[in-house]
């Protein structure tokens, strides 16, 4: 049985946090990455905005925010660890819905589903279900919730360090050291976004070493029914309370 461990909610909340500032700007606006083999950073950290400029721009990327709905995107994930040689890498989809429901669909892989309240992780290859009740685990609610609403101009600068680059294309880079105790987890989350506010990549630096790196595709804005949300198990499906009092 796959146990959720802090390293992999992260990353699944990073995720969150990157769908969180799309924009639904017109399809004509939109810029589009398809995930790249390599890795190539698509910006430079060498244009640092100073603290006012900083301000500003969490000022306007807390209003592109609350512009965002319903939001599906494709993703190629590559974690690397210090231990192996090649990194492991997976595809998928992932549908997020304001503020913290979600369904990432690895391919060929996991499902994990949320409803804000619940947290399923299915694994069909061994059908089996773990289900969290977030209200009976306070450290995966309180993630979920801090790393859904970081993005927020009064929340942010309390909850990370941030620092903020522009490059001549005017990509911008957030970087994000915790100041809470996210830092058990992560010790760096890199951010990067289109002009238009939507997630470009993202990298997420944990202190035992590795390291997860996300490059984000096409991005479509659409209304999910709430069944999108949440999960039935199949017939057969060994069912699993990990954390349950």
């Amino acid at each position: 049985m796959v146990s959720i461990c802090p390293r992999s909610l992260l990353s699944i909340c990073c995720l969150l946090i990157s769908l969180s500032t799309l924009v639904a700007a017109p399809a004509s606006e939109r810029s589009s990455l398809q995930p790249s083999p390599d890795e190539q950073p698509l910006i430079s950290s060498d244009q640092q905005l100073n603290k006012k400029e900083t301000e500003q721009f969490l000022v306007r990327l807390a209003q592109a925010r609350k512009q965002a709905g319903d939001t599906e995107v494709s993703f190629r994930e590559k974690r690397f660890f210090p231990f192996m040689d090649k990194p492991i890498e997976t595809t998928g989809t992932l549908a997020f819905h304001p503020p913290n429901s979600f369904r990432r669909n690895v391919n060929q892989g996991s499902l994990t589903v949320s409803n804000g309240k619940t947290l399923w992780i299915y694994e069909p290859t061994l059908y089996q279900v773990e289900i969290y009740d977030l209200a009976q685990t306070p450290f995966l609610k309180d993630t979920l919730t801090t790393l859904t609403a970081a993005l927020s101009a009064d929340q942010l600068s309390t909850l990370f360090h941030c620092t903020v680059s522009r490059n001549k294309n005017e990509n911008v880079t957030l970087t994000l050291i915790p100041r809470t105790a996210l830092r058990k987890v992560a010790s760096k989350v890199v951010l990067v976004l289109r002009p238009n506010f939507s997630a470009a990549q993202l990298e997420i630096y944990s202190p035992e070493g590795d390291r997860t790196f996300t490059t984000f595709g096409v991005e479509s804005h659409t209304r999910f029914s709430p069944a999108t949300f949440e999960f039935r198990s199949p017939p057969n499906t060994r069912v699993s309370r990990p954390l349950a009092k």
